[in-house]
């Protein structure tokens, strides 16, 4: 029944999808809205307020995804699409 509702809501407004989809960054639990999540989003939810020098490198893996891309990584600029209890492992490392 509640599956024909969300089908429902789509075909009506046209709308980009917005519910909200429980995923892990960095062992972390994080609510996500949309269906799509980009690299800086990651960026931003695994280092909050800080940013990103040019001398840091940052590597992001997923797993558990969907449609066939159930495990890769993912490179600035794009994005993913999000999935129930996907996992998002984002690391910094900087230069000494």
């Amino acid at each position: 029944m509640a599956q024909d509702d969300k089908t429902d809501s789509k075909k009506d407004d046209g709308k980009k999808d917005d519910r909200t989809t429980d995923i892990y960054v960095n062992t972390r639990p994080a609510a996500w809205e949309g269906r799509e999540i980009s690299y800086a989003d990651l960026l931003a939810l695994a280092y909050p307020g800080e940013t990103v020098s040019g001398e840091d490198t940052v590597t992001v893996r997923f797993s558990r995804g969907k449609d066939g891309n159930g495990a890769g990584s993912l490179t600035a600029g794009h994005s993913v699409n999000v999935k129930k209890g996907m996992v998002f492992d984002v690391v910094r490392t900087s230069r000494s």
